[in-house]
């Protein structure tokens, strides 16, 4: 008969640095009342299915029991104590778990199946802290051996503790849980009563032609161009009107410090020309007033501008998981992609290595499921055309960039054109959606974009 409980004590350190046998966390009971209330009333099982699995009972006699739960609604047969005796008996699993009085007992013990959530929720939880139990070690071992990298320690301590909190949440929902949720959620949206789950850009007329979809969670996002057309303004100037939304955003200035970054800043939401930010003698009372007002505002966006220490993606990848521990990150700026560089190995070529970049930014956007959005150059041979309007084969060192994006969006100008100030946005791909142009205006001297239709840029909120 396999025993009980499958798991043994670990050995841990507490007081006095002294070694001591502990049993890893679990509650029998609580394991117990799940089991008994599927039994109960096979409808619990649907109702607990999403948040557990069979590992995470910690009685192995559990573990076989839930297993078997599993297998009778893959085959679409009833879930109950007949079904279950006969399905264990046929695998040879019934004395294992106790033979037909152990289920009896589950049954006669467990007072209702009304809270099933409340105890699967119970046995997940306890399982998350035997998962991190494990995961201390690993990293522990890793922080003993002195050949691993800082980098590479703070790598595995992410991956270990968000693999544990990631497999909490793996278990696949049934699809009738799946559009229960769903429906939930369209519903509450077409009444009102939640605003749809995406980041509108600062262009009116680009959320428009957009229809509403706009920056969406877990999409990688590329804005691209040649030097000079505005990349890094305009991607600043996303994350910004992302924050007045009250999204949280974290962004890396690359090609800039942070001071230059807020300067920036400062330019779009107040007009300020930048030459008389890096000369504030110059401002006049109506400007420095203007410059207090928006400085007070800016402070109160839920952004955090990272001064890089490091070009590796690997090192804001840790960083950014970090973050997102204390605090929910919903969207993520790399300026620009084309400046960062990888830890993992060392690649035959640039184009590898942007491609291990890309791949690893597009995991990141999933795991945390936030908006990445990040700047790349094109190649020069946009230059030499006739029509520049740039193409996805014109991403310079491309690697895989085109194929892992969600959204490609180019930013182009043409010398043939009357309108000096005029910028192109051109949606290159977009996957599930529309592809526009939209006509916009680069005003150097405020630093930002303003829609060409209407000729503003609507930021005028830090002065309320």
């Amino acid at each position: 008969m396999m025993p009980d409980v499958i798991s043994k004590p670990v050995r841990v350190v507490v007081n006095d640095n002294t070694p001591s046998q502990v049993q890893p966390p679990f509650d029998y009971d609580a394991e117990q009342a799940v089991i008994g209330s599927v039994l109960i009333d096979s409808e619990a099982f649907v109702q607990a299915a999403p948040y557990i699995n069979a590992n995470d009972f910690y009685a192995g006699k559990h573990q076989i029991i839930w297993q078997a739960f599993l297998d009778l609604a893959a085959k679409s047969a009833s879930i109950d104590y007949l079904t279950l005796q006969s399905h264990l008996a046929a695998n040879n699993n019934l004395d294992a778990i106790g033979g037909p009085a152990y289920l009896t007992r589950l049954i006669t013990t467990t007072p209702t199946a009304f809270n099933i959530q409340s105890y699967a929720k119970i046995v997940g939880e306890e399982a998350v802290r035997r998962s991190a139990i494990l995961a201390s070690g690993e990293i522990l071992k890793s922080a003993y051996d002195r050949s691993v990298t800082i980098p590479e320690l703070q790598g595995i301590a992410s991956t270990e503790f968000n693999g544990v909190f990631r497999a909490s949440a793996d278990t696949a929902p049934n699809m009738k849980v799946v559009m229960r949720d769903y429906v939930d959620q369209r519903t509450a949206q077409m009444e009102g009563k939640a605003q749809p789950d995406y980041i509108k850009p600062s262009l009116r007329t680009l959320d428009e032609k957009l229809s509403g979809t706009s920056y969406r969670r877990s999409q990688f996002i590329i804005v691209a161009g040649r030097p000079g057309t505005g990349k890094s303004t305009f991607m600043l100037q996303e994350a910004t009107a992302a924050a007045k939304q009250g999204k949280h955003v974290v962004f890396y200035p690359y090609e800039m410090s942070r001071d230059e970054t807020i300067d920036r800043m400062v330019t779009q939401a107040t007009g300020i020309p930048s030459e008389i930010l890096l000369n504030p003698a110059l401002m006049s009372d109506a400007m420095r007033q203007q410059f207090f007002k928006a400085c007070a505002y800016i402070e109160t966006l839920p952004i955090r501008i990272i001064d890089p220490s490091s070009t590796a993606f690997e090192d804001a990848a840790n960083q950014v998981r970090a973050i997102h521990t204390t605090q929910s990150v919903d969207m993520v700026v790399l300026d620009y992609i084309g400046l960062m560089t990888s830890r993992e190995r060392r690649y035959p070529n640039r184009e590898q290595e942007i491609s291990a970049i890309s791949r690893g930014a597009k995991r990141l956007a999933a795991e945390i499921d936030c908006v990445m959005m990040s700047g790349a150059q094109l190649n020069r041979n946009v230059e030499h055309r006739s029509n520049p309007r740039p193409s996805l084969s014109d991403l310079r060192d491309s690697g895989s960039l085109e194929q892992d994006a969600n959204v490609v969006m180019f930013l182009y100008k043409d010398e043939r054109w009357d309108d000096p100030v005029r910028t192109d946005i051109y949606v290159a791909k977009n996957r599930g959606g529309k592809k526009p142009t939209i006509h916009a205006r680069f005003v150097e001297e405020k630093t930002r974009f303003e829609d060409a239709r209407l000729h503003t840029f609507d930021f005028s909120s830090y002065n309320r």
